[in-house]
């Protein structure tokens, strides 16, 4: 009897579809922006050390990071960029 594909093997299968790739949407906007590499960089940082202070896992952090960079994908989030105070 064979056995199946460990849970890694299929989360590593998963992660390299297009479904779950991070595409560069800092540098695919068109137009001025208000966010940039530097902005995001905070942002992050800013979830890192609430995630510290309220004592959660850095894994909720690093999900935290990941909904963040989703959203920022996404039509709204690409028109957010555009604004520092919705940021």
């Amino acid at each position: 009897m064979s056995e199946g594909p460990t849970a890694i093997e299929v989360l590593r299968r998963r992660e390299a579809t297009s479904q779950y790739q991070c595409r560069n949407y800092l540098g695919d906007q068109e137009g001025p922006l208000t966010v940039d590499r530097a902005t995001r960089y905070e942002m992050v940082e800013w979830v890192f050390k609430v995630s510290a202070f309220m004592k959660f896992g850095e894994e909720t952090a690093v999900a935290a990071a990941a909904l963040f960079d989703a959203f920022l994908q996404t039509e709204e989030g690409s028109r957010v960029m555009r604004c520092l105070k919705e940021y």
